[in-house]
């Protein structure tokens, strides 16, 4: 029966990971390469928060009478101000330089030439707000799951430390699932802050944005039926949740590698590849 209770759990905790695997990004993907590196970059970050938190939930748990009573660990836990100030440092600069690379794609692609200095104050403040509810998201979701574990680790005869460490949200397949979905959304944000920007300047200028998926096995019922669309820059691809993480352009859902190219009315809408 212990039994039976932990490999639910672990199932539904692990449910949308299993299978993911590291692997290239498409290879007609604008700037592959760089998101790739972004990519990395943010899994060392979630993988360094992810390693001091087990560390500090496990250190916890082994100084408490967990048998006796169902422990609900402390927040500051996963409040430390030395971990946010150095996560949030390195975020920022992943971010905006993300970003950065989002908008030159769009500059790039557009036919025509505009200032650009302001896209890096809507950048800026952009980032400030994203990674303030970015970071407080990820513990959130952690410091449920960690509940609900150690809940059931008290609840459970026969449970072992070992047990509960399999429960904790810790694991490299998640800090991969976030690492591809935040970098998907940075790149695409800074692509449509520089539309922002350009609609400003030129606001009878007709500015579209077609999706494209990668295209292979792994390409969901979400995005398949996206790939190809064009619509107008301002238009969401579909239904808005969030107008901070879900604005209507990728990712469309977690662990999702699609993007989108953009181009006015003087070049004409973009080919299907």
């Amino acid at each position: 029966m212990a039994e039976d209770k932990v490999k639910r759990f672990v199932s539904i905790v692990y449910t949308e990971t299993e299978g993911i695997k590291l692997q290239r990004r498409d290879k007609r993907e604008p700037d592959r390469d760089w998101k790739e590196i972004a990519q990395k970059r943010i899994q060392s970050i979630v993988r360094r928060r992810f390693k001091r938190q087990k560390a500090a939930i496990l250190d916890w748990v082994q100084r408490q009478a967990v048998y006796t009573k169902a422990p609900i660990p402390p927040d500051d836990l996963f409040e430390d101000e030395e971990w946010d100030i150095e996560d949030e440092a390195a975020m920022m600069h992943i971010i905006l330089w993300e970003m950065g690379k989002g908008a030159e794609r769009f500059s790039s692609s557009i036919g025509m030439t505009f200032d650009t200095s302001g896209i890096n104050v809507r950048a800026a403040k952009f980032a400030r707000t994203y990674l303030t509810k970015w970071l407080a998201d990820l513990d959130r979701t952690s410091r449920e799951i960690v509940r609900n574990a150690l809940a059931l680790f008290v609840e459970t005869p026969g449970m072992t430390i070992g047990d509960l460490v399999k429960m904790l949200p810790f694991n490299e397949e998640r800090a991969l699932r976030i690492a591809v979905t935040e970098t998907t959304r940075i790149y695409a944000k800074g692509q449509m802050i520089a539309a922002q920007e350009l609609k400003e300047q030129y606001p009878d200028v007709r500015i579209i944005k077609t999706w494209f998926t990668d295209n292979d096995d792994k390409v969901c019922e979400i995005c398949g039926p996206l790939h190809g669309m064009t619509i107008d820059v301002d238009e969401p691809f579909y239904d808005i949740e969030d107008d901070l993480y879900q604005d209507g352009n990728p990712p469309a859902h977690v662990n999702c590698r699609c993007w989108i190219e953009t181009s006015t009315d003087i070049l004409g809408h973009r080919e299907r590849p």
